[in-house]
């Protein structure tokens, strides 16, 4: 099979990958609704963004495997890319007292100090879900390194097939479970047991596709080395867990209530899993940055720009058919919930893209800690946005618009930044114009009603101004995508 071929091929299996689940989850989500009602499907959610905030004990040791493993296999080092998987398999084993602790602090927490404001009649049944949750993460935490393995030899297939295998297996449960009984602990339960089944299935698949049996032991001095990498990817997980998956999710339960989070968690959730499926279609990029040298700059370039146009073309196609389409899948009484956080939403993603193509280059070229720094600026200026956009808003709409304008200045600064340690271009196109086609997108959506003159003219000059600053100056050179 040719390069081109191939990496089409990984692409494709890395969408599947994030996109299959996504699918079902909102398919089903009005099933959820009902049968927990909003307040419990309220604790679901955050029990959700709970459970991805304690991600953040990970140490970066997916990513740090993709790389690592990578590195040994195409040098024909084998053995040294298993000892790569089994010390990072067995860090991660240990990580799960540190997540059992801070479960048991967050039960706690939840009992006798009211985090989160919860009635009193729910606030045991919720410490015992977020102690149970303890399990679900150490697995999450399991996964993300047996899948970085199969990615690393170029596996996406192996590693896509698995994921979603185990996914729907769990949706499934979730579903059976929820049939008997609107009870979220026994919905946890089932997805323990079921990915205890996964993490057997996949030491059995790593010994096929590697080579050799997964071996618990930690040799610290490799140890060490994969730390010495992955500590700056963990750095970067934190900051976008607490800024993106916690922060926002906290001030909206913490003065709006379960249910308000509820519906507000529906659009996140449906936003971060598009963000993950952009993310996903470029991951196979990663280790390229590393192996490039000569042309590294322009598949750079080729490989934003590409994923720019396609990302700001697909999201104005799905805020023009998003009343139908939320209608449709939520029913009038549900939608109409989520009216205001539609549009802002779609817009943010608009912007929030231009983060994507940046962690691969800066990560994959080994400039870990000016990702590392780049991403805490990032972050840091969201939480700030959100903070001042509540206190001047005081609604749960007015932290996306904050969001929204944090984005646009993060976006600035790391192309400004990229610009002159590396790519030495225009610095007007570099940080100013490559925004403009994303600015008259998000503007026709946050300033003009949908249908008029004003948002279609909008509309309009962003796709054209798209063609005239992404593909009309030979910025996107398909033959390095296909190399």
């Amino acid at each position: 099979m040719n390069k081109g071929k191939k990496n089409l091929g990984n692409a494709i299996w890395s969408v599947l990958d994030v996109a299959v689940y996504p699918v079902f989850q909102l398919v089903f989500t009005p099933f959820f609704i009902n049968q927990l009602g909003p307040s419990l499907y309220g604790l679901w959610t955050l029990l959700t963004s709970v459970m991805v905030s304690l991600q953040l004990f990970n140490l970066g040791l997916g990513m740090g495997t993709f790389r690592n493993v990578a590195f040994h296999w195409n040098k024909g080092d084998k053995q040294d890319a298993r000892n790569t998987l089994n010390v990072n398999i067995s860090l991660t084993a240990l990580l799960f007292l540190p997540i059992l602790l801070t479960t048991v602090i967050l039960a706690l927490s939840v009992v006798h100090l009211n985090l989160f404001n919860l009635e009193d009649e729910i606030k045991t049944y919720t410490a015992v879900c977020f102690v149970l949750s303890s399990f679900v993460v150490l697995f999450r935490l399991c996964d993300q390194v047996f899948q970085s393995s199969y990615k690393a030899i170029e596996r996406f297939d192996k590693a896509a097939l698995i994921n979603t295998l185990l996914r729907m297996s769990i949706f499934g449960a979730y579903l059976l479970i929820l049939f008997r009984s609107p009870d979220v602990r026994w919905v946890i339960f089932g997805n323990i047991s079921i990915s205890a089944v996964y993490f057997a299935i996949q030491m059995h698949l790593s010994k096929q596709l590697l080579g050799g049996a997964v071996k618990f032991g930690i040799d610290w001095v490799l140890a060490e080395e994969e730390l010495n990498f992955s500590k700056w990817l963990w750095l970067q997980s934190i900051a976008v867990i607490l800024a993106f998956q916690f922060a926002d999710r906290y001030l909206v339960v913490q003065f709006y209530g379960l249910e308000v989070l509820g519906y507000y968690s529906i659009m996140a959730v449906l936003i971060n899993h598009i963000h993950m499926g952009l993310t996903a279609a470029v991951s196979w990029v990663f280790p390229k940055f590393t192996e490039r040298e000569k042309d590294r700059e322009s598949f750079y370039r080729t490989v934003r720009n590409s994923l720019l146009t396609f990302s700001l073309f697909m999201l104005m196609i799905f805020y023009t058919i998003s009343d139908w389409f939320f209608e449709f899948w939520l029913g009038e009484d549900n939608s109409s919930m989520l009216a205001d956080y539609i549009g802002p939403f779609i817009a943010f993603e608009m912007i929030f893209i231009f983060t994507i193509s940046p962690y691969f280059y800066l990560n994959g070229r080994k400039k870990e800690k000016l990702a590392t720094y780049l991403f805490f600026v990032t972050t840091g200026l969201h939480i700030v946005g959100m903070l001042v956009a509540y206190t001047l808003g005081s609604t749960p709409k007015s932290i996306i618009y904050g969001m929204i304008i944090a984005s646009i200045v993060s976006a600035c600064v790391n192309n400004y930044i990229i610009n002159l340690r590396f790519l030495q271009k225009s610095l007007i196109y570099e940080a100013g114009l490559i925004l403009l086609p994303q600015l008259l997108a998000v503007s026709s959506i946050v300033f003009f009603e949908y249908g008029s003159k004003e948002f279609i003219f909008s509309s309009l000059l962003a796709l054209l101004s798209m063609y005239l600053i992404y593909i009309r100056p030979t910025f996107i050179d398909l033959k390095l995508l296909r190399s």
